[in-house]
């Protein structure tokens, strides 16, 4: 290739990480005038599909977001059917800010029933009901990525006036999060 072509390609993959940022999601290759360019591709429900069942086929679960009724749902059917299907590991990742305790120890309970055992890894963050969840993973399989922080705090009735203390894990006093971030 010369030195055309490959500034082409450049500005091609900056294009299309632009087109990504602005809401699309798969790439094509295509030829235009003899030189490989990317364009941006709209993510279709049957691409979105056709990712969740390929970690599914994996024996991968997600928990992102909020734990609610909803997410809670959709968790506890993938682990009894990935359970239904074979007795091997599953593993779960898990990023989440917390949310409904009764959500979440529906999916602690079914966890713990299923004979698989439910491997736990934390990205990017574990808090309240989502901590919860990722402690009740298999002993020896549960692990966090470099940068995930893991929040649990005291059981606490809501609005009553009680202090509330949290434990954060690994315990990394807070002046140490920020002069991390720049390196990453």
């Amino acid at each position: 290739l010369n030195h055309n072509a490959v500034m082409d390609i450049r500005i091609g993959a900056l294009r299309w990480l632009a087109a990504l940022a602005a809401g699309g999601s798969a790439a094509v290759l295509q030829r235009g005038g003899g030189r490989p360019t990317l364009c941006a591709k709209a993510e279709t429900p049957k691409s979105r599909e056709a990712l969740w069942s390929t970690h599914l086929g994996k024996r991968t679960v997600f928990l992102s977001g909020a734990v609610t009724e909803e997410s809670s749902r959709q968790l506890v059917a993938q682990l009894l059917y990935l359970d239904m299907e074979s007795e091997a590991p599953i593993t779960m990742y898990i990023g989440s800010g917390g949310g409904l305790v009764y959500a979440g120890l529906a999916v602690y309970d079914v966890m713990q029933y299923i004979r698989s055992p439910v491997n736990t890894v934390c990205i990017g963050h574990c808090e309240s009901m989502a901590a919860i969840l990722l402690a009740g993973g298999e002993p020896g399989g549960r692990s966090s990525l470099p940068s995930a922080r893991i929040m649990l705090h005291q059981v606490g009735a809501a609005g009553n006036g009680d202090q509330h203390t949290a434990i954060c894990l690994p315990t990394t006093p807070p002046c140490v999060i920020t002069p991390t971030t720049p390196r990453v």
